[in-house]
């Protein structure tokens, strides 16, 4: 190992170091140190993002195609590269409406996109999956296994169909009087509740022990370059 290698473990290790600390003085409050520390993983993020989408989309996908590409290729880029051109109109506000038909087209993509991959890839195999749980799970061959798949199937439907009544009927279950709200309802909207709070601390769980690992790590690394 040459000494400009020996200089760059050495300037990793002081920074490295430097942002751990930075991090963990928030423990004491609010700082300035903990804001740099912030600034610097916001600003690295957005940079490797902007580098990732020049090198991956805009220069090989839509740049490069249209100075020199094809005439076929040219024409194919010349509506991405109109569109993308209306979007940054958007950053003034003189001109900003004429980049709200393309963000509206890219915000109707998106939630098509969302909803169709939630039908095609969630909701219609987990329906599949559990009606096959209760089929394997038959009632007429009796058994502790065969009984456990008819419970889970069922508690996935009705996890499914309440968390999805909770929503539709949510809004409404807030603004009309409870007493005139049928028992479906206030069966779907309670039970749904509990199914998404279960959710959501099940996700909070598991980004609590990502955090931990990853504070693990780190007091591990200190602990390391100490010895």
């Amino acid at each position: 190992m040459n000494l400009p290698d020996n200089i760059l473990n050495v300037a990793g290790i002081v920074i490295s170091t430097f942002l751990t600390l930075t991090i963990f003085s928030y423990l004491l409050g609010d700082n300035a140190l903990f804001r740099l520390a912030s600034h610097i993983f916001i600003g690295t993020t957005a940079a490797l993002i902007i580098a990732i989408a020049w090198e991956s989309v805009l220069w090989p996908k839509l740049l490069y195609p249209f100075l020199f590409g094809s005439s076929g290729e040219r024409l194919a880029t010349l509506m991405p590269l109109a569109l993308g051109i209306l979007l940054l109109s958007k950053l003034s506000p003189r001109f900003s409406a004429l980049g709200t038909p393309v963000m509206a087209f890219l915000l109707g993509v998106g939630a098509a996109i969302a909803v169709g991959g939630a039908v095609v890839g969630t909701l219609v195999p987990q329906t599949l999956s559990s009606t096959r749980l209760i089929a394997t799970g038959s009632l007429s061959k009796l058994n502790y296994e065969n009984f456990m798949h008819v419970v889970q199937g069922l508690l996935i439907i009705l996890g499914t169909v309440t968390a999805l009544g909770y929503f539709h009927f949510g809004l409404h279950f807030r603004d009309t009087d409870r007493n005139r709200i049928s028992l479906i309802r206030k069966t779907t909207f309670y039970v749904g509740g509990i199914f998404i709070a279960i959710t959501l601390g099940v996700v909070y769980a598991g980004i609590y022990s990502a955090a931990l690992v990853a504070m693990i790590d780190r007091l591990n690394f200190l602990m390391n370059l100490l010895h």
